[in-house]
């Protein structure tokens, strides 16, 4: 028998702990006068509180002892995996489902922290409820679902947050204006002044203009102040930055550095780009993206205790139909895919022989069942797995099943990239947290999935390795990274290259079988790298930095961190993603020597993290130019927009026809904007028109030229 939300709350109070109070029937809105305010553990109180039902709310924060997360959707999970990736894995503790699929962690509130309630500033979709706060808890209903345990207090006890999510909802969002003076201690200096740079830049200050205004910012707010010298390079720094001035033009391409890669990448590399008559990044892309899938669960970048990045990279060749991407790719992926081949071969060949071997067994089991049983029963021969090295099936759950069976990882490899990303948004609802199991996999950490149907039904993966490779045209990237994919962090974890078009030549150039071979060597040397052997499983060896390449790596680090503080939106994500890249592409730089020179010095040197750094650096332009372009398309679209509708009203509109036209266009400022962005483009120009025969005030009309006329109207009769 369903207890009656009266007599949950009482045994909430009463079993828990828990202060609880009415919500309003279907709803939740408290349905007292003070609302969680009137939350009590009171049985007697509680009874009389909801003698007339309702929902049942739960004051979070000192009154119960806890404080809670909330998860709002698949951007909110996605959110909350990145949280994870930066800082380490929640415990398991009581959570609710909420009636659109969201979920409410419950963590133990410790004694001396003060939490407060927050919405988004974790991140987009998860929000913070503590003193003063409080939730709807099962079995509530509201009008679109009803709450219910996934693990109820009844099953766990409320977890200990762990110390870094304490820190973040209970430290205050430090706003650069709310800075009093002295109050900037070390560590966090060089990051605040840097951001004030970034906002004194970003309209339109000079590095002299802003050196001096840091040395009094210095000297006024960090405790103690920074060396004089240490704010002028930060302001130095800064001002290699444009200033934003409303325009968003995209920076000019540069030529992709092939003498950061290695021995015989660099010359297969470079001889590829004039055989095939496509650009160097094309080949280099996919190359060390097969190369860090070859690599997989054996090996891992150690930068400091606790801190590793693993041999995964993501890459998109961007370009139009015509641009040789296809070609690039299957030259650059040619290993991969060669190596499959063989094992496909084997692998049939293996078959045959399990065959063979099921009819022996067949026979012997026979023979032993007429023997009445005496002796060991035969042993059924296990059947052959198919070893993968890659794969274009771009479901989570068919990742799942492969990566059981290959623990070292795989390379997902397709010419065209857009049913990768569409596949966050295919099976979004149907479960709820691709996108999110896709973070996971970036960081080479554990993934489960469920499955309705099959065996078995709970897959789970301890360390998913999965690299990702592939083309895309321009137009389906812009609309393929949604703002959700941008937010969550996983356009930023794409490494993208986007040169622009070259015309087609022809060419004798060919690529020589010298290059592919010595390519190929290189991939069965990284295939043949062994991990620490653990059962079924690979646990990936750690290798360290030399002491030179952690000077380089400190120093790469502080100066990329500078550079974060000033960047804002969609960069500013992708900049936190680019640093760990770094690690990552010296990793596979150094393991790449290594089998070429057949010596491991068993760490990364200077050099490799020297090409990892170059290489980051020109992604970093690369994205740069990629996010200006989405811009610039967006404002394009814009004012074909606003064409359409001059167009459709003869030729002309005031502000406030426009105003009448859509939402994006609802305020004086929007519409007047919009004009003026037409008329700085030369397609169309302002008109006052008089008053007519009723009188009335003249009125300012938008006229958009006419093609091929340079006047603004036509004469009678003509």
């Amino acid at each position: 028998m369903e207890l009656s939300t009266r007599d949950t709350a009482i045994l909430y109070a009463f079993d828990n702990g828990y202060a609880v109070f009415p919500c309003k029937p279907g709803d939740k809105r408290p349905a007292t006068p003070h609302g969680c305010k009137d939350a009590t553990t009171s049985p007697k109180v509680i009874a009389d509180l909801f003698a007339e039902g309702g929902n049942v709310g739960i004051a979070t924060g000192p009154a119960s002892g806890f404080f809670v997360l909330g998860i709002d959707g698949e951007e909110g999970e996605c959110s909350l995996a990145e949280l994870i990736e930066r800082h380490g894995e929640l415990p398991e503790t009581v959570t609710t489902k909420t009636p659109r699929g969201g979920r409410h962690l419950y963590f133990d509130l410790p004694g001396d922290a003060d939490v407060r309630n927050s919405a988004g500033k974790l991140g987009p979709k998860l929000d913070v409820r503590g003193d003063g706060g409080y939730v709807v808890a099962p079995p509530s209903r509201l009008p679109n679902g009803d709450y219910s345990w996934i693990k109820s207090p009844d099953e766990i006890e409320v977890a200990k947050a762990p110390d870094w999510l304490i820190e973040l909802v209970t430290e205050p969002k430090r706003e650069a204006t709310s800075i009093t003076d002295g109050e900037v201690p070390e560590g966090e200096r060089n990051q605040t002044l840097a951001s004030r740079a970034g906002s004194l830049r970003r309209v339109g200050f000079c590095a002299q203009a802003m050196e001096a205004a840091l040395l009094v910012e210095n000297q006024k707010i960090c405790n103690p102040p920074l060396p004089n010298n240490e704010v002028r390079r930060i302001a130095k720094s800064v001002g290699r930055y444009a200033p934003e001035n409303g325009v968003s033009g995209a920076p000019a391409y540069k030529p992709f550095p092939t003498e950061t890669l290695p021995s015989p990448f660099r010359e297969f590399v470079e001889q590829g780009a004039e055989a095939i008559g496509c650009d160097a990044s094309y080949l280099a892309l996919p190359l060390l993206t097969g190369a860090a899938s070859a690599i997989g669960n054996t090996r891992r970048i150690e930068l400091k205790k606790g801190w590793t990045e693993p041999s995964i990279l993501w890459s998109a060749i961007v370009g139009d139909s015509g641009t040789m991407k296809s070609p690039a790719l299957e030259a650059a992926l040619r290993p991969v895919k060669q190596r499959q081949e063989q094992a496909w071969d084997s692998h049939v060949f293996a078959l045959a022989e399990c065959e063979g071997q099921k009819l022996t067994y067949e026979k012997e089991l026979t023979a032993w069942k007429k023997s009445s049983g005496s002796g060991e029963p035969p042993v059924a021969p296990e059947e052959p797995v198919l070893p993968r090295t890659w794969a274009d099936d771009l479901t989570v759950e068919a990742l799942a099943s492969l990566l059981q069976q290959q623990p070292r990882g795989l390379l997902v490899a397709c010419d065209e990239l857009a049913s990768w990303f569409g596949g966050f948004d295919r099976y979004a609802q149907a479960s709820g947290g691709d996108a999110a199991r896709w973070l996971e996999m970036h960081g080479g950490r554990s993934i489960q999935v469920d499955r309705k149907t099959g065996e078995p039904r709970t897959i789970f993966v301890k360390r998913a390795s999965v690299s990702v490779t592939g083309g895309i045209q321009p137009g389906v990237l812009r609309r393929a990274l949604k703002p959700q994919h941008r937010e969550s962090g996983l356009a930023a974890r794409l490494l993208l290259a986007n040169p622009p078009r070259k015309p087609k030549v022809w060419t004798e150039a060919e690529l020589d079988a010298d290059r592919t071979g010595a390519v190929q060597q290189v991939f069965e040397g990284l295939y043949e790298l062994q991990g620490d052997p653990n059962g079924d499983e690979i646990v990936p060896i750690s290798v360290s930095l030399s002491s030179a390449a952690k000077r380089v790596w400190v120093d790469f680090y502080n100066e990329h961190a500078e550079e974060s503080a000033i960047e804002t939106g969609d960069l500013a994500a992708a900049w936190a993603k680019l640093e760990g890249m770094a690690a990552r592409l010296a990793l596979v730089i150094q393991l790449v020597e290594d089998v070429q020179t057949g010596v491991s010095g068993g760490e990364v040197s200077v050099e490799s993290m020297r090409r990892g750094i170059r290489l980051v650096e020109w992604f970093k332009h690369e994205t740069r130019r990629a996010y200006a372009s989405f811009r610039e398309d967006a404002e394009e679209r814009g004012e074909g927009a606003v064409v359409e509708k001059l167009i459709q009203k003869g030729g002309s509109m005031s502000v406030r026809d426009l105003q009448r036209c859509g939402k994006r266009w609802e305020t004086n400022e929007a519409a007047t904007g919009a004009f003026e962005r037409l008329k700085q483009a030369g397609k169309g120009h302002w008109e006052v028109v008089p008053t007519g025969p009723k009188g009335g005030r003249p009125t300012r009309q938008f006229v958009l030229e006419q093609e091929g006329d340079d006047t603004t109207g036509f004469d009678d009769g003509v």
